[in-house]
C-alpha cells in the first residue's frame, strides 16, 4: 500500500479492473515459459488480491458480493470523459489512490481541482529480452492531494433530476465533495443562500463491519451523512434509533439526512429479504419433490394392473 502512496485500508481506482481509463495494452506475447503466464495472471487478478493487502476498490463487487448497479453504470460512465473529470468523480467517491496503465493528461487542473494528483511511475518498463519484448509492463500511480474521509456530514446538498445531471455536478472543477453533496430531486428546489459557506458538520465512526456501520455527527445545520459504500436496497438506516430513510448520494453512493445538532447513526445490512427468499426457495423445493412423490404413486398402480 505504501508503495502507491495510499495508506492500509484506502480505497485504490483499480483502472484494470474496470477500464476506468480505456481500455488496458494487450497481453504481451508468451516468452516461452510459465514465468510469463505467472506475471499476466497475477497482474489480471491484482484488484481482487489487492483486498489481501487491506485495499478496497471504487467499483468491486459490495460485501454481499453483489454488484450496485448504480456503481457499474457510473464505471461505464467515466469512460465517455476525459482524466480530469475522471479523477474528481474518483475523488467525490473516496478514491485516495489510482492506478493505471498510462500517463493521464491532467493539463490545467491546479492544486485546489478537487481531482488534483500527484502522479508517478510506478514500475518501470523494465528491459527487454533476447526476443526484444518488454517483460513488464508500466504501471503509472497516482495520488489524490484532497481525498475525503470515509464518511462525511455536509451541509450543502445539491439535487439533480436524473444521472446525467449529477454526473455533471461530480465532473465540474467548482465541486467540493468536502463540503457538498448530490441526491436526486426537483433542483428547482430553494437552497438556503448561504448553504455552500456553511461548514460541514463532524462525522466519526463509532464501529464498522463489511455490513453495519454506527457513526456520531455533530453539525450546526440540517446536513447529509454520506458513506462510501455502495447504495444496495438491502441498507437500512436510523438516526437516534427512528427509522430514517436510505438515499442515493454522488450518483452510488449512501446518503442519510440528519438534523442539526449531536446524533447517532446507524447503518446495516437487512437480511429478512435474502432469508424470506431461502425460506421460499426452500418451499418450492420441497413442493416439487412432494409432486414428484404423488406422481410417482399414481404411476405405481397403473404399471402393476398392466402387468
Amino acid at each position: 500500500p505504501a508503495a502507491i502512496g495510499a495508506a492500509a485500508g484506502a480505497r485504490i481506482g483499480h483502472d484494470g479492473d474496470h477500464a476506468l481509463f480505456g481500455a488496458s495494452p494487450p497481453p504481451l506475447p508468451p516468452r516461452g515459459d510459465l514465468g510469463w503466464l505467472m506475471r499476466e495472471r497475477a497482474a489480471q487478478l491484482y484488484a481482487f488480491s489487492g483486498v489481501r493487502h487491506d485495499l478496497r476498490y471504487a467499483f468491486a463487487p459490495t460485501p454481499e458480493g453483489l454488484d450496485s448497479y448504480l456503481g457499474v453504470a457510473l464505471a461505464q460512465a467515466l469512460r465517455t470523459l476525459d482524466d480530469p473529470q475522471r479523477l474528481r468523480i474518483l475523488a467525490a467517491s473516496g478514491v485516495r489512490a489510482v492506478l493505471v496503465h498510462r500517463p493521464l493528461r491532467l493539463g490545467g487542473m491546479s492544486g485546489d481541482d478537487p481531482g488534483a494528483a500527484r502522479q508517478r511511475l510506478h514500475l518501470p518498463a523494465g528491459q527487454p529480452g533476447a526476443d526484444g519484448v518488454p517483460r513488464w509492463r508500466p504501471l503509472y500511480a497516482l495520488e489524490l492531494l484532497r481525498p475525503i474521509d470515509e464518511v462525511r456530514l455536509v451541509t450543502d446538498v445539491r439535487r439533480a433530476p436524473d444521472l446525467n445531471a449529477t454526473l455533471a455536478l461530480l465532473a465540474s472543477p467548482t465541486f467540493d465533495p468536502r463540503r457538498t453533496a448530490v441526491i436526486e430531486g426537483n433542483p428547482a428546489v430553494v437552497v438556503p443562500a448561504d448553504a455552500a459557506a456553511r461548514p460541514p458538520g463532524t462525522a466519526q465512526i463509532v464501529r464498522a463491519t463489511p455490513h453495519a456501520l454506527t457513526v456520531d455527527t455533530d453539525a450546526a445545520h440540517d446536513g447529509l451523512l454520506v458513506v462510501q459504500r455502495a447504495h444496495l436496497g438491502l441498507y437500512r438506516a436510523a438516526v437516534d434509533g427512528a427509522p430514517a430513510t436510505v438515499q442515493v448520494a454522488d450518483f452510488h453512493r449512501i446518503g442519510v439526512s440528519v438534523p442539526a445538532g449531536s446524533h447517532r447513526v446507524q447503518l446495516w445490512i437487512d437480511r429478512r429479504p435474502a432469508a424470506l427468499a431461502a425460506v421460499g426457495s426452500a418451499l418450492g423445493l420441497l413442493g416439487l419433490a412432494l409432486l414428484a412423490l404423488l406422481a410417482r404413486g399414481r404411476r405405481t398402480p397403473q404399471s402393476r394392473s398392466a402387468r
